[in-house]
């Protein structure tokens, strides 16, 4: 034999036999690496995810139901020299196929070129009026293209809540014909949403200006984005709101009253809220506060007059200064009323007479509740001067431009048929001029609310002029008092890329058995390839080798193999990450919510997880070399059946396997208890710590019993004795096969338990469907309460559509 081929076959030989030890390390690594993978690529795919939706966005200010002046974009963006975009962000329906596709929920979003440039992409509205841009989950929802027709109804917005008192009226939807002339990608800004969520929005874009006429919004917007390359810091954005926004951007109008010496401000949302009134103090504690109700009625003894304006007013010292026309007296207790010549005739009421007033407030759930207060007549004053003033009533919706008031939309349940002849010659004559009078302490103690606490203010126009007093206003108002701040929207995004979950050591402990086992299967390969060259140790030994050198060359020889399989495995690993993720985009889509997670991959996890795989089976080879060098140097060259002798030597009872399955079976018990009591059930985590303390216990148990029936296996030869003997004989091969079994078991059965279809447990609160049979949903807000068959006309539903179904 030439020396090439005894080389040749000493490498073969050392290949047969050790490599399985590489394939061991290669297959840890693998999945450790690919475990590693599994998190780059989510946390990567976050992040893509978070600057496709926002661009190049920095900080937007989004204040959902205020509106305020569009060119506030360009004011802000101007002072800080960014990018900035004004848009207007509302909740509507788009169908086609004449109502037979709907799609509810839709994002609609007014915008313009300045939109678009912060996406990086052109203007796909391009100027025109009657377009409509679909992003892509939108366009499969309905199956449209390019050139398809759709109708897009909108939520129509209003400045007051359509929950507060006096705030729903008219129809609360606007509809509009548009064509499809682009569907926008995620490369084209498609995907916008501020709102960080796997699940892209359906969303519809339609030109600014359009959508602004349809709401009766024009000019006006309720988002800013501001954006650009540079970072744009929040202070900064937040100061320029503050340097920039003036009254119409806080929902705020001044105006000068006609035939008066007064200035008056009013909000477009009916009522002020507290930091308004409060900027109004600290600039003129005289200031004359009004706060005007629409009440239901106005009784005094059998006599009642129906649906009028009372109007609270304060403090008493301003009064008389601020009168239309001449002074009004003011001067009385919280529990007395003033009432005009009108009222006193028509309830034949006067001084020292009690006025019970009814009126409605915001009750729990949303629900209206009708209360009485009862008032001492303090005495009846004439339709003149303050008294005879229309501007005291607000612009409530549905009541302010009716010319009838039998055409009264209040928003509020009122019956017409109570309106009497007199009320509208009334209405006719006064309009809105309130019949009675409180104090300003009395009246927002019935009707201050969330919403506000006063209808308007005035101001002494010989103390203030119009600008100056302004600019007091503002200069002691905070923006975000009414709901105008900017938000670090990308800083949130990326760190909300980073996931709050730490997505490796998840796919870590998912794939812990795996691990394990790919371990002892290490082992064990080492251990068979130690015992087929126990006569090379043997010599190795006798030449003068002590057991720990000769451990120690053993395992670097084993570390070569573990690093060489596991560098290997490391590279595997991203064809095994590859088809995790194409796993989780097709076949096991809804694991992750039908999100897409693209492949991402760092060199620390690479090498990381090389390196863990290397250590890993470099300690699973330590532990099975740790006894075998105990053996004689004749012994080992002997070729004697090293496992049956180390079998051979112990004897020892297995009271340690038996104590330590027991402890592991009382602990899972005890985890099992505790989930079983709690409300919430059994968590993932208890699942796998319980499952891995009964593994452990189990494969104790089997390694005593294997020990007691080593001497049942007797010498008599019979094929049953034959497997017995063989089993009990290495009592360790054995156990590692059992642990590799199990641990292949306890994980499909665990995936089995954790695969659960939204039915299971249907008629229960912990069901997947929360223990309801049927669900609806509405694109527009429901306020009213739907059981209350009087409220489903508002919402355009029969007395029928709420009946419970036939089944």
């Amino acid at each position: 034999m030439t020396p090439l081929q005894l080389i040749k076959r000493s490498l073969l030989y050392y290949w047969r036999t050790n490599l399985g030890i590489a394939l061991g390390a290669a297959v840890g690594a693998a999945i450790l690496t690919g475990a590693l993978m599994i998190g780059d690529s989510v946390r990567g795919s976050l992040r893509e995810t978070a600057l496709s939706r926002l661009g190049t966005t920095q900080v937007a200010l989004a204040a959902e139901d205020r509106f305020f002046r569009s060119a506030l974009a360009d004011e802000i963006g101007q002072e800080l020299s960014a990018a900035a975009a004004p848009v207007m962000q509302l909740r509507g329906v788009v169908s086609a196929r004449g109502g037979t596709a709907r799609a509810n929920r839709v994002n609609v979003l007014g915008v313009d070129k300045r939109f678009w440039r912060l996406g990086g992409s052109g203007d796909l509205l391009a100027g025109r009026s009657d377009a409509i841009v679909i992003n892509r989950p939108l366009a499969a929802e309905l199956a449209l293209s390019v050139g398809d027709n759709v109708v897009l109804r909108i939520d129509r917005p209003g400045f007051l809540p359509r929950e507060a008192p006096l705030g729903a009226v008219g129809s609360p939807a606007v509809a509009l014909s548009a064509r499809v002339v682009a569907i926008a990608g995620d490369d084209h800004f498609g995907r916008f949403s501020l709102r960080a969520n796997q699940v892209p929005p359906l969303s519809a874009f339609v030109p600014l200006e359009l959508l602004g006429e349809e709401a009766d919004m024009a000019g006006r917007a309720n988002m800013l984005l501001l954006g650009g390359e540079a970072a744009i810091p929040l202070p900064a954005a937040q100061e320029a709101l503050k340097k920039h926004w003036k009254l119409a951007d806080a929902g705020l109008a001044m105006r000068r009253l006609p035939g008066s010496r007064a200035i008056e401000i009013r909000s477009d949302r009916i009522l002020l809220e507290a930091s308004v009134a409060d900027a109004a103090a600290s600039i003129d504690p005289d200031a004359l506060a009004i706060f005007t109700y629409f009440v239901n009625e106005l009784r005094a003894g059998d006599r009642a007059t129906p649906y009028s304006m009372v109007t609270a007013l304060g403090p008493l010292p301003a009064a008389p200064s601020l009168a239309v026309g001449g002074p009004i007296p003011l001067d009385m207790g919280d529990d007395e009323i003033l009432i005009n010549s009108w009222l006193a005739k028509d309830l034949e009421a006067g001084p020292g007479d009690v006025l019970a007033l009814k009126y409605f407030v915001l009750g729990p759930g949303g629900r209206l509740t009708e209360r009485t207060r009862v008032f001492n007549i303090r005495r009846e004053v004439p339709i003149a001067a303050l008294a005879a003033d229309r501007d005291l009533m607000p612009d409530f919706p549905g009541l302010a431009k009716v010319e009838n008031c039998r055409d009264w939309k209040p928003g509020i349940d009122i019956k017409l048929d109570r309106i009497r002849k007199v009320d509208e010659e009334y209405w006719d004559r006064y309009r809105g001029t309130p019949k009675a009078f409180l104090t300003l302490k009395a009246g927002q103690q019935m009707w201050a609310g969330r919403f506000g606490n006063l209808t308007a203010i005035r101001f002494d126009l010989r103390n203030h002029s119009p600008p100056a007093l302004a600019a007091a206003i503002l200069a002691d108002m905070d923006p975000a008092s009414v709901g105008l701040f900017f938000q670090p929207v990308r800083q949130r995004a990326l760190a909300a890329g980073q996931g709050a979950t730490n997505f490796a050591g998840l796919f870590l402990g998912l794939s812990f058995f795996i691990i394990v086992s790919a371990l002892l299967l290490t082992g064990l390969l080492f251990l068979l390839g130690i015992e087929q060259r126990s006569s090379q140790v043997g010599l190795m030994l006798a030449v003068g080798f002590t057991p720990a050198q000769a451990r120690w060359i053993m395992l670097a020889e084993g570390a070569v193999l573990a690093a060489g399989g596991a560098v290997l495995g490391a590279l595997a690993g991203t064809a095994y990450t590859r088809v995790m993720l194409w796993s989780l985009s097709g076949v096991w889509s809804d694991a992750v919510a039908s999100a897409r997670i693209t492949f991402h991959a760092t060199p620390v996890s690479m090498v990381g997880g090389a390196a863990a795989g290397t250590a890993a089976a470099v300690a699973a080879m330590y532990l099975a070399l740790r006894r075998q060098l105990r053996h004689t140097p004749v012994e080992l060259l002997s070729g004697m059946d090293l496992g049956t002798l180390a079998s051979a030597g112990r004897t020892r009872r297995p009271v340690f396997n038996v104590a330590c399955a027991a402890a592991c079976g009382l602990a899972a018990g005890c985890i099992l208890a505790w989930g079983g009591w709690r409300r919430t059930g059994l968590s993932p985590m208890m699942f796998f710590i319980s499952g891995a303390l009964l593994l452990i216990a189990g494969v104790a148990l089997v390694s005593s019993l294997l020990k007691w029936l080593a001497p049942a296996a007797g010498a008599t030869i019979s094929l049953a004795r034959m497997g017995l003997r063989n089993t009990t004989r290495r009592p360790a091969r054995s156990l590692a096969i059992v642990a590799l079994l199990a641990c292949a078991s306890f994980l499909i059965v665990s995936i089995g338990v954790f695969r659960q279809g939204p039915l299971a447990g249907a008629q229960t609160r912990r069901g997947g469907t929360g223990g309801f049979a049927l669900y609806g949903e509405s694109s527009i807000p429901i306020f009213e309460d739907l059981s209350s068959r009087s409220r489903l006309k508002s919402y355009c539903l029969s007395d029928t559509d709420m009946d419970e179904p036939a089944i």
